[in-house]
């Protein structure tokens, strides 16, 4: 493959790769509203299991009290960040490398 090509493909990615990581963030913003739906859900049903010595399970957490219900909410809702934010710096990186090839190409 010739270096124009290369960088034209790394280029490509890096687009692909900040526009994804651009939704998951958007996504995420977008989802405050179901998270306070789920607290509200949340609540409802911890007053239901505490009747009938039942427990909730979110994500490997045990939820005994609203308290760990947000904590719970609030880790996915980060983890869902942490992953578009990532996505975002690997397409400029991917893009900078893209960049230097056309630099390099161009200087040949």
């Amino acid at each position: 493959m010739s270096l124009e090509m290369t960088a034209q493909v790394v280029g490509l990615l890096g687009d692909v790769t900040t526009f994804i990581g651009a939704i998951l963030l958007a996504l995420r913003e977008a989802g405050e509203g179901k998270a306070v739906l789920e607290r509200m859900g949340i609540s409802n049903i911890l007053g239901d299991l505490k009747l009938r010595k039942l427990t909730i399970q979110i994500d490997d957490m045990v939820i005994n009290d609203e308290g760990q219900a947000e904590i719970a909410i609030a880790r996915r809702r980060s983890k869902r960040a942490r992953t578009g934010a990532w996505l975002i710096v690997g397409g400029f990186v991917l893009l900078t490398i893209a960049r230097a090839l056309e630099i390099i190409r161009s200087s040949h």
